[in-house]
């Protein structure tokens, strides 16, 4: 309901922006990150699931809002352990929030690594 997009399952505890672009927004609890790029696609990284209840416990947010990154540079430092341990998963969102203006097309599954694996390409419709 929030958009189009993949879902990853991190690893190593290191989320990174998905695309260049412009940090709109970092929740207060570090847990979600908005970014717009420079067509305009307005992405969500949303860490975890109900992951908000932790009310920050785990998260180490590494960047503020309206701050430039280019895709793979860190957006977050999570504890993948504290998460599973609270009995959350860890399964991470990166959804385009107005899918309605852009097209999202999933170009690989199984293990990635971050800058070296497209995981999804987008295009305006």
């Amino acid at each position: 309901t929030l958009g189009d997009g993949v879902c990853i399952l991190p690893f190593d505890g290191k989320v990174r922006a998905p695309v260049d672009g412009k940090v709109a927004a970092v929740t207060e609890t570090g847990h979600a990150f908005g970014m717009v790029t420079e067509d305009g696609a307005e992405f969500l990284i949303h860490i975890g699931v109900d992951t908000v209840e932790m009310k920050g416990r785990g998260f180490k947010p590494c960047v503020k809002a309206g701050q430039s990154v280019k895709a793979g540079d860190l957006l977050c430092e999570v504890d993948l352990d504290l998460i599973r341990e609270s009995g959350f998963q860890s399964h991470t969102a990166i959804l385009i929030t107005n899918c309605d203006d852009f097209i999202v097309e999933e170009t690989c599954s199984g293990t990635v690594q971050a800058s070296k694996d497209q995981l999804y390409r987008f295009r305006r419709k």
